[in-house]
């Protein structure tokens, strides 16, 4: 009986020790890597300019990597690249939709009661942003906006901008809900520098996402539950 009291004993210590880290085990080394951090600094220059600070992370052995294609022998392709971390921007832009043209990518944002309103802000990177231009200098002539007579627009305004490019027309396309007014549409062949198109419309559109397809407009658009697709027509008469 005592022998096997002893055998137990010995058992239960090698199963302590083993748990406790004691053993064999050896903790895992992780593998060497290489990489460098390069620290870019934005800042603000009057109303009509905004950029935006991060910071960069080159991977790899500096800016560049070599890939060789393996399916083409004897056929190298090079490609440069850069992974940015957490490319914050250090201002209030709630509701961002993002296109590309080209090189350049353009984003609008939520302004609710600022006017002027629905700021159109260019980038050739997603970490640099420069507002060059605006929707609208004020969205109506009335008390609301105006601020008159006890009315006001709070927290309201412009909300959820959305923003598309027509390629077949050249045309830029910005549609976005008003609590107070309705649904606009905007249009302007020149994002960065020319003046907009209004359209408008007493319908409800919530949270709206223009799409083009075959020269046509559509909004998407979702509120209690439910999704539509509706075409728009747009008005000359705005």
């Amino acid at each position: 009986m005592r022998n096997e009291w002893k055998k137990f004993v010995c058992v239960l210590l090698i199963a302590v020790l083993t748990v406790s880290g004691c053993g064999s085990r050896k903790t895992p080394v992780p593998p060497e890597t290489t990489e460098e951090t390069v620290g870019v600094t934005g800042e603000t220059s009057g109303a009509a300019e905004e950029t935006a600070g991060a910071e960069e992370e080159s991977v790899g052995v500096g800016d560049s990597a070599d890939m060789t294609n393996d399916a083409d022998a004897g056929e190298d392709v090079t490609s440069s690249y850069v992974v940015t971390l957490y490319p914050t921007i250090q201002s209030d832009v709630p509701d961002p939709d993002v296109i590309r043209v080209g090189e350049t990518y353009y984003m609008v944002s939520t302004t609710m009661n600022l006017c002027p309103g629905v700021p159109i802000m260019k980038s050739t990177d997603l970490v640099h942003w420069q507002i060059v231009n605006y929707v609208y200098e004020t969205l109506e002539d009335d008390d609301i906006t105006n601020l008159e007579h006890g009315a006001d627009m709070y927290s309201r305004g412009s909300w959820a901008a959305s923003l598309k490019y027509d390629e077949d027309t050249s045309l830029y396309y910005v549609g976005f809900m008003s609590n107070n007014h309705g649904f606009y549409v905007y249009t302007t062949a020149d994002i960065e520098n020319g003046s907009w198109t209004k359209y408008h419309t007493t319908r409800w559109f919530h949270d709206p996402a223009l799409f083009l397809e075959d020269g046509r407009l559509y909004v998407i658009t979702a509120s209690g539950g439910s999704c539509r697709i509706q075409e728009l027509a747009l008005n000359p008469d705005g």
